[in-house]
């Protein structure tokens, strides 16, 4: 059970990292203050995901 877990750990992580980073692209690429305020909150809590905080 314990190798499940770590796969699906590893598997979420990369879902995560991946999404970060369309974040992180759609932030720079957009020019509205609005949009990037969101971004960037949203950015915050998929890091906190990613460095397994919740």
């Amino acid at each position: 059970m314990s190798v499940y877990y770590s796969i699906l750990t590893v598997i979420y992580l990369a879902i995560v990292a991946i999404v970060s980073i369309f974040i992180v692209w759609n932030v720079i690429k957009t020019k509205k203050v609005t949009d990037k305020v969101i971004g960037a909150i949203a950015l915050i809590m998929f890091v906190l995901r990613l460095l397994l905080i919740k």
